[in-house]
């Protein structure tokens, strides 16, 4: 999306100097149709917040289902804002009512984060 931004911004320069093309916006509209497939990053964290410390992970993408790398050190992301300052986008934050069940009990899927690309 980035690219696209860049581009959009050249494209914009280019009709301030009265040189923009139609291949310009021809190229622009070509990025934009060649988006990849959606991405999603499940985190499981200690916690609810951001800076918590990531506990596991899987990816979606094009070629099925991962889990992280074996060892945790490995994981590209140590924690759910290190993922976001990479470009992942939040699409969803735990939820708390499935977490607690009593004083000592959770139930539920936790502290998950899903992210998407």
């Amino acid at each position: 999306m980035i690219q696209v931004k860049e581009q959009l911004e050249q494209c914009l320069d280019k009709f301030r100097a009265d040189t923009l093309t139609e291949q310009d916006l021809q190229q622009v509209l070509a990025n934009i149709t060649a988006a990849k497939p959606q991405r999603l990053l499940y985190l499981q964290a200690a916690n609810t917040s951001v800076t918590s410390t990531v506990e596991g992970m899987s990816i979606v993408d094009g070629d099925g289902v991962h889990n992280g790398p074996d060892d945790p050190e490995d994981w590209p992301y140590q924690t759910v804002h290190e993922a976001m300052l990479d470009g992942w986008r939040i699409v969803k934050f735990p939820e708390m009512t499935l977490m607690l069940v009593g004083e000592n009990e959770t139930y539920g899927l936790g502290c998950e984060f899903v992210l998407e690309k």
